[in-house]
């Protein structure tokens, strides 16, 4: 018997500390490192987030701090990296909600405006997401060929033949 080939997760911080095994048909690849499907995308989720706030609010930033502060919102607040991207977007297309340095974002994420825009945007995905099943339905028509004007309105002219 042959065994399944497993690999073994790479993240850092690998959402599945007991179990960093993984069949390599079920793993994301990358160069030559794996990673939990799942593990990959918070990962590729923290790097958008620290990509778009180097790219929108501060050309500079102190990359140590920066993510520090985002590790710290997805892993120990349980916020999610789509919403945390979310909120930084709606800060910067928004000119009443600015951040000025990576603390920032920990307003960003408990803003009441930036929450509630957050769920109508979720509320949209959803009604998109409904699937409305259908079934065709075939239709025929077997025509008679009609002889007379009579024969087309079906009827019996009250007349004599």
């Amino acid at each position: 018997m042959s065994q399944k080939k497993t690999v073994r997760c790479r993240y850092g911080k690998c959402l599945h500390p007991n179990n960093r095994e993984i069949p390599v048909d079920e793993a994301v690849k990358v160069g030559t490192t794996y990673y939990h499907p799942d593990c990959y995308q918070v990962k590729e989720g923290i790097k958008a987030v620290v990509d778009y706030y180097a790219d929108n609010i501060e050309k500079n930033p102190i990359y140590g701090q920066l993510n520090g502060i985002v590790n710290k919102i997805v892993f120990n607040q349980g916020v999610s990296t789509d919403f945390l991207l979310f909120a930084l977007k709606y800060s910067v297309e928004h000119d009443g909600i600015k951040i000025k340095h990576p603390p920032g974002l920990y307003y960003l994420v408990k803003d009441d405006e930036i929450q509630a825009a957050w769920m109508k945007q979720q509320q949209a995905k959803q009604r998109k997401l409904v699937s409305v099943n259908t079934q065709d339905t075939v239709f025929s028509y077997s025509g008679r060929k009609r002889k007379s004007f009579t024969d087309i309105i079906g009827g019996d002219t009250g007349g004599t033949k």
